[in-house]
């Protein structure tokens, strides 16, 4: 197997079992797992490869091609996965703000009939307080007429019973 994973990862799945978690191979070979520093210094790359035969070295070469190509392919992998998360999740959410804007618009659109319906009751309710304002003044011009009708029949009938008393004096 050629997978590669971080100290922590191997760790934890190599702990459980020897079973590589990415293509399940069985790892019992002494060899099957290798700890490798994955950024060698300089003198330590020269090291290695000096007396190697050309086509060792070739090899070297090409399975770093072939890592470096896996490796790629991983991270092309993963950023289609995070593209399609991502799409599904603006998908969602684009869902979810038109729900909400419907809502908003039913909301808006009751809101402003209550308001309409409010308004007409309001226009209403001044029609009728005119007409009872109107109403208002006419019962108090006719209940003054009345006063000074009251009035004059009092005086008129107090001067009647005053002549009475004078006359039987």
């Amino acid at each position: 197997s050629k997978d590669i994973f971080c100290m922590d990862c191997a760790n934890q799945s190599f702990s459980r079992s020897l079973v590589c978690p990415a293509c399940e191979t069985s790892l019992t070979q002494s060899g099957d797992i290798v700890i490798t520093q994955l950024n060698p210094s300089e003198e330590y790359k020269s090291s290695v490869l000096a007396g190697l035969r050309p086509d060792v070295i070739m090899d070297i070469a090409s399975r770093a091609i072939a890592l470096y190509d896996y490796q790629l392919s991983q991270e092309i992998c993963y950023r289609a996965m995070a593209r399609q998360n991502l799409e599904s999740r603006c998908s969602s959410l684009e869902d979810q703000l038109r729900a909400v804007k419907r809502d908003a618009s039913r909301a808006l659109k009751t809101e402003k009939q209550r308001f309409d319906e409010l308004m007409r009751e309001q226009e209403q309710e001044k029609r009728r307080s005119h007409e009872l304002q109107i109403q208002l003044q006419e019962k108090t011009r006719q209940f003054k007429k009345l006063q000074v009708n009251f009035r004059a029949y009092i005086t008129c009938r107090l001067l009647l019973f005053v002549a009475f008393i004078t006359e039987s004096l």
